[in-house]
Parts: C-alpha cells; sequence; structure tokens
C-alpha cells in the first residue's frame, strides 16, 4: 500500500516487490530455525548465543536484501522511479530484517520452550505412574504369608484324612492365588471380587469350621460396580483374625455391599470378646487398604473405622472411575 499509493507505483510493482521481499524472508525462516535449535538458550551460553544469533542476522539479512535489490533490479530494470526507490530502501529493509529476524527467532524459543515444557510434564506423569504402579505392587505384594502357611498346614492335614477335601482346597488355594496376582491397580467387579473372598474363606473353613460365620449381603446394583482388586480380602481377613481367630466359640462377620448414586459402599463388621487381647499381625493392614485406595483414587478419605464395646466395623466408599 506504501508504494502503490504513496510512490504512486504500478500496482504489479508494488504487489512484486512485497511478494518477493516477503517469499524470500520466509525461506530464510526456514534457515534460522536451525540455528535457535543449536543456540540453546540459558544463563550459561547467553553471550555465545547472542553473539550467534547476531553474526547469523547479519549474514541473512544482508543475503535477503542483496537477492531483493539485484533480482528486482533486473527484473525491473527499466522503472526508473522504482530503482530509486530501491536502492534508496536497502538500509532501511536491513532494519526491518533485524527487527523481523528476532522476533521470528523469540517466535521459536517460544515454541520451543512450550514444546519441551509438555514432553517434561509428559515424562513427570509416566513417572508418577510408575511409582504408583510400584507402590501398589509393594503393597498388594504384603498378602498375609501366615495365611499361605495355615493353608498348607489344613492342607496337609486333609491329605490324610479327606482327600477330596483336600482336592477341592488346592483347586480354591490355586484360584485366589491367581486372582491375587491381579495387576495391583486393575480395577475387577464386586462380583469377581467376593468370588475370590469366598474362595478365601473356603480356605478358613477348613481351620475354623463352624466358628467361622460370615453373611454376605450385596445387591444386583453393587455386583456390577468396580474397586481395585483384592482390596476387601485384608479387611475381611482382619474379621476373621479378630472375631474367629481370638475367639472362643467365634462370632458373627457381615459383610454389607450397597450401591449409592451409583458409587459403591462396602462394610465388614464383626464381633469381638473384648476380653481377648489383640495379636500384633504381620500381613496387610487397614493402613495398607487405605494407602491402596489413596494411591488409585487420590483420595485419603475413603475407609472408616468404627469400634464399640462388641463389634467393629470397617466401611469403605468406592468411587466409580
Amino acid at each position: 500500500m506504501y508504494l502503490y499509493v504513496v510512490l504512486n507505483l504500478s500496482i504489479s510493482l508494488s504487489f512484486a516487490d512485497t511478494f518477493f521481499h516477503n517469499i524470500l524472508f520466509a525461506l530464510i525462516g526456514f534457515a534460522i530455525l536451525p540455528i535457535v535449535n543449536y543456540s540453546k538458550l540459558d544463563a550459561s551460553n547467553i553471550t555465545n548465543t547472542l553473539v550467534t544469533h547476531l553474526a547469523a542476522a547479519a549474514l541473512l539479512i544482508s543475503a535477503w536484501v542483496s537477492i531483493g535489490y539485484y533480482s528486482l533490479s533486473f527484473i525491473f530494470s527499466s522503472e526508473e522511479i522504482y530503482l530509486n526507490f530501491l536502492s534508496d530502501s536497502r538500509a532501511f529493509r536491513a532494519t526491518q530484517g533485524v527487527a523481523l529476524y528476532f522476533l521470528l527467532v523469540l517466535n521459536y524459543y517460544l515454541l520451543i520452550y512450550y514444546d519441551n515444557s509438555r514432553k517434561q510434564s509428559v515424562r513427570e506423569a509416566e513417572l508418577l505412574g510408575k511409582v504408583k504402579e510400584a507402590e501398589l505392587s509393594m503393597l498388594k505384594s504384603q498378602l498375609n504369608p501366615h495365611f499361605i502357611f495355615n493353608s498348607l498346614n489344613s492342607l496337609s492335614y486333609l491329605t490324610l484324612t479327606d482327600a477330596f477335601k483336600a482336592q477341592e482346597m488346592v483347586i480354591n488355594l490355586a484360584n485366589f492365588l491367581r486372582f491375587s496376582l491381579n495387576s495391583p491397580d486393575k480395577l475387577v467387579t464386586l462380583q469377581e471380587e467376593l468370588k475370590a473372598i469366598e474362595q478365601y474363606l473356603s480356605i478358613e473353613k477348613v481351620r475354623f469350621e463352624e466358628r467361622l460365620d460370615i453373611i454376605v449381603d450385596s445387591d444386583e446394583e453393587s455386583r456390577e460396580l468396580k474397586l481395585p482388586s483384592m482390596v476387601l480380602q485384608p479387611i475381611v481377613e482382619n474379621a476373621v483374625k479378630y472375631g474367629v481367630y481370638e475367639s472362643i466359640k467365634g462370632n458373627h462377620i457381615h459383610v454389607r455391599c450397597t450401591a449409592k448414586n451409583g458409587e459403591l459402599i462396602v462394610n465388614v463388621t464383626n464381633e469381638f470378646e473384648a476380653i481377648g487381647v489383640p495379636k500384633k499381625g504381620a500381613g496387610v493392614g487397614l493402613n495398607n487398604v487405605k494407602e491402596r485406595l489413596k494411591l488409585v483414587y487420590s483420595r485419603d478419605n475413603l475407609l472408616t473405622v468404627r469400634k464399640t464395646e462388641k463389634e467393629f466395623s470397617v466401611e469403605i466408599y468406592v468411587p466409580q472411575l
């Protein structure tokens, strides 16, 4: 517009000058990117980076102005007014080119910074995921070894007294251990989890027989909801330990599973004898369950413990992802 309106050049001359110089500078822009990638912008190399860009700007802008001048002078050699303007505007074009060069460099650095920041966020997310997976694996690997030892002792006894029950117990133990090897953050339906609990209890039933009295209530909606695999087993094991193992005649254990607003609530309540002295366990405890829920759902208020004179109750709230 300046060439056309102020200098009264023809529209073809004005367009040719603008188009040629802009296209040529766009090509120079591609040459600037490798320079930006080579010259890292950090405090330790700021002087070298600045010198590199000053030298590159001087070289590239000189080439830009010279190529533009000689090319257009050759093409429009008969346009005297335009040739005078072309000659007189070289200093202005050089100044304009330097300003455009550093604006383009700044733009490149911003793009590189954004790309690096995005990649760093992805790497941090992957690292946190691996840390979370490792913590979950560590927590789940603490499955009470005493349960396995006691099961093997019971199995040894059954092989001498009841071969059929021994075979049934081996199958239940194998299925239960296979289920326990699921990924620690894998979500399973409550129905699958209760099936594993049933296998676990069938093994414990060999030891405690009629002393182990447990009732499981779950509605159809709750059985389709999901929770981390093997998150109920430590709670039920805790109820068996303090409600049956440390009781002379055994006590009732009640597992209630309900769905509320599309979320899963599981309550495990066991009776206990107040005169009994709790023994310190070495397996997966309630803190372990709480930590697993916290890691999976990023919340630390999903497990509640209540205790009265005769009952111990654990309730977990499981959001649905």
